[in-house]
This record gives C-alpha cells, sequence and structure tokens, in this order.
C-alpha cells in the first residue's frame, strides 16, 4: 500500500455505485442526519475486492467523443481537449481527459509534435451531503473494504486500491460529524503519463490529505 501511495503521488470511481446516488440522494443542501455509525474496519485487503476498469458505461482510455455519448445525466459544459461536464439533478459529473504528444516523423521533415484525441482518465463526482457511514457502504457493497485511510476528526479521506483504478472518497466535517459529498476516480495507468497530474486532479488541500494517508 506504501507503495501505491507514493506512486500515486508521484505521477499522479461504478455505475451501479453511483447510479445509487442518482436514485436515492436527496436533494438537500444541508447534511442530513447521519446513520448510525458502522463499527470500524480493523482489516483491510490491500485491494478492492472487484476490478474497476473506468466509470459507468465508460473505459479508461476512451476518446472524448465517445465520452460524449456515454455521460451521465446531461452535458453542461465541454472543453474539446479537456473536460466535460454533466448533471443529474444534484448530483454533478466531470470527466477528465488528457491528449498525448507523439514525436513527428523523422522522414516527413515536419518538426511539429501530433496531438493524439483526448483520452479518458479520471471522473470526479460531487453530490449534496450524505452521511459517511452511508456513502462508505455504497462503494464497500461494490468494492470491497476500504484499502486505506485518513481520517482526523472526522475529515480526510478513504481509498479503495484496484489495479486499474483508485477511489477516493472524500470526508468533510460538520458539527463534528463525518460527512461526504464527493468521490473521485482515477485510472492509474493513463494518470503516470499526465503532466502536473495531481493539480489537475485534485485541490492543494485534497493533495494534503492524501499525503498522510496510511495503509
Amino acid at each position: 500500500m506504501k507503495r501505491f501511495i507514493e506512486g500515486f503521488l508521484a505521477v499522479c470511481i461504478l455505475a451501479a455505485c453511483v447510479s445509487l446516488f442518482a436514485q436515492t440522494a436527496p436533494a438537500r443542501k444541508t447534511p442530513p442526519t447521519p446513520a448510525r455509525e458502522t463499527p470500524a474496519v480493523k482489516e483491510t485487503p490491500k485491494t478492492a475486492g472487484k476490478t474497476i476498469e473506468g466509470f459507468n458505461k465508460t473505459k479508461w482510455g476512451d476518446s472524448l467523443n465517445s465520452v460524449k455519448n456515454n455521460v451521465l445525466g446531461k452535458i453542461t459544459y465541454t472543453d474539446e481537449k479537456k473536460i466535460i461536464t454533466s448533471r443529474d439533478g444534484d448530483i454533478e459529473y466531470i470527466y477528465g481527459f488528457f491528449a498525448r504528444e507523439t514525436a513527428p516523423a523523422a522522414d516527413t521533415g515536419d518538426t511539429t509534435a501530433a496531438e493524439i484525441e483526448p483520452r479518458l482518465y479520471y471522473v470526479a463526482v460531487r453530490f449534496p451531503y450524505l452521511a459517511m457511514d452511508e456513502v462508505n457502504r455504497r462503494i464497500q457493497d461494490q468494492y470491497g473494504p476500504f484499502t486505506g485511510e485518513t481520517l482526523k476528526d472526522n475529515q480526510g479521506a478513504r481509498i479503495w486500491d484496484s489495479e486499474k483504478t483508485a477511489v477516493v472518497m472524500w470526508v468533510d466535517r460538520y458539527e463534528k460529524k463525518p460527512y461526504s459529498r464527493k468521490i473521485t476516480y482515477v485510472g492509474k495507468e493513463l494518470a503516470k503519463d499526465v503532466n502536473k497530474y495531481q493539480e489537475e486532479v485534485f485541490s492543494r488541500a485534497e493533495i494534503e490529505i492524501l499525503k498522510r494517508l496510511k495503509p
């Protein structure tokens, strides 16, 4: 786990789970009364219990044009090189892309690098505040127990690490209770090719939280 975290920070979320949010997340702006706390998980596996290869009907590495036809909700914004934003009620989806440049062909004399069509490598899901235990349960039902966490004073993050994907549930403290309103899914292999990966996917505060992540 330590090796993954180091790599995750250095180079540096699926349909069923998110569909549950789309069907059941309440349209409210203030946190609901949290569910009863569940017993803490004392032991966690090194990897998530289910292989995660993408998000909903999309897979990591899909082109921007193909992802357009498979986003959840209605598209509200598109940057033809970097991002697609869509919304379904109170739930917002952010699909992130990158375009890798290839070296010019030596036999043509062209010195201009060619740019390949942008490819999907992360998705962020934002939704109205829900009790952390409820969000954790929904993710755990899909992927098994979390594989790492950094929670202090009811804020921080939990992570589900699989071979191809890292899923991060972000936790905020409200009235001394833990809530969540954001999940980030990252394609690990593609993320290695992205310059300034951390700054594009995570905020500065989120990066600091990940640095404290313990196996």
